[in-house]
C-alpha cells in the first residue's frame, strides 16, 4: 500500500508546511528557523539514505 511507504514523509511534509507557515506569520524567529531547517534536512537525507541502504541488503537476501 503506497500510504503506508509513504507515512514518514507525509508527516515530515506536514511539519515543514506548518514550520515554515509559522515562521512566515512570524510567530516562530528566523534565527530558530534556519538553524531547526538546517538540521532537519540534514536527518532527513541522511535517514533516506539508510532506508536504502536497508531496503538493498534485504533485495540482495532475497527478503521481502
Amino acid at each position: 500500500m503506497w500510504l503506508k511507504d509513504l507515512v514518514k514523509e507525509l508527516i515530515a511534509a506536514m511539519f515543514a508546511a506548518a514550520f515554515i507557515t509559522f515562521t512566515g506569520m512570524g510567530l516562530i524567529p528566523i534565527e530558530a528557523f534556519v538553524g531547526v531547517a538546517a538540521g532537519i534536512v540534514t536527518y532527513f537525507y541522511q535517514e533516506k539514505s539508510k532506508d536504502k541502504l536497508r531496503q538493498e541488503i534485504r533485495t540482495l537476501r532475497g527478503e521481502k
